[in-house]
């Protein structure tokens, strides 16, 4: 994930499973987690971040949706 604007950036990798687990839903919570320490970087850092207009955000999708382990 790229966030980005003429005045900084933020770059995130949101690894699928971060360590092995039988947990089926691991992939999810990690996802969710992750996005939520991106989303708090990104608003203390909302001044480098100015407009809409002006600020892009960058994601990976595959067929319609995020790709995460079943």
């Amino acid at each position: 994930m790229v966030i980005a604007s003429t005045y900084g950036a933020i770059l995130g990798y949101i690894p699928p499973l971060p360590l092995a687990t039988p947990d089926p839903h691991a992939g999810d919570i990690n996802a969710r987690l992750m996005m939520a320490q991106i989303k708090n970087l990104y608003d203390n850092n909302r001044n480098f971040f100015p407009l809409a207009t002006t600020t892009r955000v960058v994601c990976a999708w595959y067929m319609g949706g995020v790709v995460l382990p079943s």
